[in-house]
C-alpha cells in the first residue's frame, strides 16, 4: 500500500511493505536521507513521521495525506507495525 507515490506533488515514494514502512526519493541526487538505492526504512510509524518532517526542512515536497494516514494507523494500531502475519499479510 503506499501513501504517496512520485508526482508533480510528491517528491518522495513511501510505501507500507508488510512489516515496515520504505521511503525513496525522487531527488536521489538531491536526498542523502534516502535516494533510490539506500531508501530509508523503519517499523515506527512515528520515526515515519519524523522523516517525512526532515524532509520537508530540506525543501523537498511531501503532501501532507501522508502524515494524516500515518497519524490514523497510530491511532487506530498503535506506533510499531506488526509482524505481517498479525497483520494478516
Amino acid at each position: 500500500m503506499s501513501y504517496v507515490r512520485w508526482s508533480a506533488e510528491s517528491d518522495v515514494y513511501i510505501i507500507d511493505a508488510g512489516d515496515h514502512l520504505i521511503c525513496h526519493c525522487e531527488r536521489a541526487d538531491a536526498c542523502a536521507m534516502c535516494g533510490r538505492g539506500w531508501p530509508f526504512r523503519t517499523t515506527s510509524r512515528g520515526a515515519m513521521l519524523k522523516h517525512i518532517a526532515e524532509h520537508r526542512l530540506r525543501g523537498e515536497v511531501v503532501p501532507i495525506r501522508a502524515d494524516e494516514r500515518i497519524r490514523e494507523e497510530i491511532a487506530e494500531e498503535g506506533d510499531v507495525l506488526p509482524p505481517m502475519v498479525e497483520r494478516g499479510i
